[in-house]
């Protein structure tokens, strides 16, 4: 492993290919099971001829079994506990630490590499070795007729990696056909950069075929973002299916459940083979326009990616619109359960008896324009002359209202500001552990926020403060589903969210009567989170932060300061997000107060709110033209602070105990709702109420 930081340190004791069992995040086929895990522990220290001044290795091995015993989310946080149990040896200045899973994929082995100074510092990569696929390559006709073996390795950033960006590499590979290994691997590389949003990367591919008298000819490279910087954005950037056209789609429904058709004819496009949707706008709710006497529209928009011609195009949509219920001859503009048009196909012009792209109304509905305004804000589409923003500057739709679909009610949003309350399931949560931990004070707690005036209740059952121990999965639900189904089903209006980083106890709450996955880890902890939340279909709030409760506050520094930084790794997230299906209407932003953020570093956040999303837009920067990347200006998206009670208030404050902190709460609540902020997250409810209605006032 390169040394980066611990140079000055000359000596190491080791404990080299140490093998527990341990039960690491979620094996090759996403169970969450026990797995051989192997370990190189090299301890950075000064060797000395005394033995008690040594360190004691079948004392550290001991200590490395006793904490493989845990149960822990990712192999970043299972390092972190493994790091943090070998710093505490008399002796140890630094570790380097490689943790392997040699079964924790389908294909390839997955290697977890920290270093970590005793002051906190770290520095970590994934490397992903031996993912081996038969494609063709080469340039001599004989190799042209048979696939041969390509063997890939991949090296990301440790808070940077994400199974998605392997399986797009592996599907990638798979699909390719090149002459030349160095084409693969340049191409390899601007797709982790620029399409999977990877600050740098580091792949390599070798051909063991290649030489008959060597074990393989290899090429490998190192890309970042500054490599590509003339591509990123631009309609060059690579996509699985190179004859794939970009295409934008309305979406309308005012007849049943509309968001669940419009989810179903987003599915339809993909299950069978018409199209990969690659962004997706937020939902409205708008009054019919045309045939005013019928219910109101949910609207949104679309981009795929389609090998379909326009007029192929047109028929498969008919078709899924008819399978989902629609009479493709009923009234004209008239109710429909389902309702899509083809807005753009690229840069081409049609004009035919059946289909006229760009679409001939564009330009004079609100309900088509503001949802473009989600995913291309900035392109001109051919034959017009204003942007989607531009054009809807024109018009005024007081109808259309920006919803949140929360199970089978549509929330709107910013009709108001929320107020979500906290219920910590917990005996440790570091303001009022204890306090909710039975299941009848949580219900009471619960109760007693109802009447007081909460919006949404957030459930949680595992503290999420500084160096607090991991709580067992199947714990950690015992906690919170009965308080969140004994709720439903006594308050079947409140808005439920469950708090937690595990894809099995998200899964939990929402079959409980959960509403909203509230994930501090923007999907980080738990490589099935995305997934799992994607096919829950609920709204998923997506918070930023860095490490986990043991590391965070060390990771406070930023390239480029903490806005920039955090809204740099954020936007990688919604990309991993979308990527993995979660719908861009079902996500909040969160820029993580507290989380791997100093005292100044939270202030500097406040006061650029507008970067993460709400109601304060700042300035579009998106690209002009029409690409199959989605769009990650956090500002178009719903945005949550949660601030309540919290360290830097107590420090500005001089107000050492938590629970003491309504004032500074407040304070920063108002800040929040200045910032834009559609919802808070907070402890003392009454008056946050107050302060929301006063905000709204204002």
């Amino acid at each position: 492993m390169r040394n980066t930081l611990y140079l000055l340190m000359r000596d190491v004791i080791s404990v080299n290919r140490l093998k527990v069992a341990g039960r690491v995040g979620y094996d090759r086929f996403r169970n969450a099971a026990a797995e051989p895990l192997l370990l190189d522990v090299l301890c950075r220290t000064n060797v000395q001829r005394e033995l008690e001044k040594s360190i004691n290795y079948a004392s550290l091995t001991d200590t490395i079994n006793a904490v493989s015993q845990r149960s822990f989310g990712s192999l970043d946080s299972f390092a972190s506990a493994i790091s943090a149990a070998a710093l505490s040896y008399h002796g140890v200045e630094a570790l380097n630490l490689r943790v392997t899973k040699e079964k924790g994929l389908l294909k390839g082995t997955l290697h977890y590499q920290g270093e970590y100074s005793s002051s906190g510092e770290c520095i970590s990569n994934f490397h992903i070795s031996g993912i081996d696929v038969d494609t063709i390559i080469g340039i001599h006709p004989w190799e042209r007729q048979f696939k041969q073996k390509v063997v890939m390795d991949v090296i990301i950033p440790g808070a940077e990696y994400s199974s998605v960006t392997i399986d797009k590499l592996i599907q990638f590979l798979e699909q390719s056909s090149y002459e030349v290994l160095e084409d693969l691997v340049l191409d390899a590389a601007r797709l982790a950069v620029v399409d999977l949003k990877h600050s740098t990367v580091t792949i390599k591919a070798a051909k063991p075929s290649a030489l008959t008298f060597a074990d393989s000819a290899s090429v490998e490279v190192t890309r970042s973002a500054s490599d590509f910087e003339s591509t990123v954005g631009s309609s060059e950037s690579i996509s699985i299916s190179d004859n794939a056209t970009t295409v934008v789609l309305s979406l309308g429904s005012n007849l049943g459940n509309k968001k669940h058709n419009i989810q179903s004819a987003l599915e339809q496009l993909e299950k069978r083979g018409v199209g990969k949707v690659v962004d997706t706008s937020q939902l409205y709710e708008t009054a019919a326009m045309y045939v005013q006497d019928q219910p109101s529209f949910l609207n949104g928009a679309c981009k795929i990616t389609t090998t379909h011609s326009p007029h192929e195009l047109l028929s498969a949509i008919k078709a899924i619109e008819k399978d989902l219920g629609r009479d493709l001859n009923g009234q004209v503009k008239g109710p429909r359960p389902i309702d899509m048009d083809i807005l753009l196909y690229g840069d081409q012009v049609v004009k035919s008896d059946t289909l006229n792209i760009p679409h001939v109304s564009i330009s004079e509905r609100a309900f088509v324009l503001r949802p473009l305004c989600d995913i291309i804000p900035s392109h001109i589409p051919p034959t017009h002359s204003l942007t989607p923003t531009q054009a809807l500057q024109r018009l005024d739709d007081p109808s259309l209202k920006l919803v949140l679909p929360v199970g089978d009610r549509l929330i709107p949003l910013r009709e108001k500001r929320w107020v979500m309350g906290i219920l910590n399931c917990t005996p440790d949560s570091f303001s009022d552990g204890g306090r909710s931990y039975s299941p009848d004070d949580a219900y009471a707690n619960a109760v007693r926020m109802i009447d007081d005036g909460v919006d949404i209740i957030d459930v949680g059952g595992m503290s999420t403060r500084p160096n607090a121990p991991d709580v067992p999965a199947e714990e950690e639900v015992a906690r919170v589903t009965p308080v969140i189904k004994r709720l439903r089903q006594s308050h079947p209006s409140v808005i439920i969210s469950v708090d937690t980083f595990k894809a099995s106890v998200a899964q939990a709450a929402v079959e409980a009567g959960a509403d909203i996955v509230n994930d501090v880890s923007g999907g980080t902890a738990d490589a099935a989170m995305f997934d799992t939340v994607a096919k829950l279909g609920v709204p998923y709030i997506l918070m930023h932060m860095r490490g986990d409760s043991s590391t965070m506050t060390s990771l406070t520094e930023y390239d480029g300061g903490v806005v920039e930084g955090v809204q740099r790794e954020t936007q990688r997230r919604v990309a991993a997000a979308i990527e993995s299906g979660i719908r861009r209407w079902n996500l909040i932003i969160d820029p993580g107060l507290g989380f791997a953020k100093d005292l100044d570093g939270n202030l500097e956040l406040l006061r650029h709110l507008n970067e993460f999303g709400g109601r304060v837009p700042s300035e579009d920067t998106s690209s002009q033209l029409l690409t199959a990347q989605p769009l990650l200006n956090l500002s178009r998206l719903p945005l949550l602070v949660g601030h309540s009670r919290k360290a830097f208030i107590g420090k500005i404050t001089d107000v050492a105990v938590a629970k003491d902190r309504v004032a500074g709460t407040a304070a920063t609540t108002i800040a929040a709702f200045a910032g834009g902020a559609d919802i808070v997250r907070v402890h003392d409810v009454k008056e946050s109420v107050d302060v929301a209605k006063m905000a709204r006032a204002m």
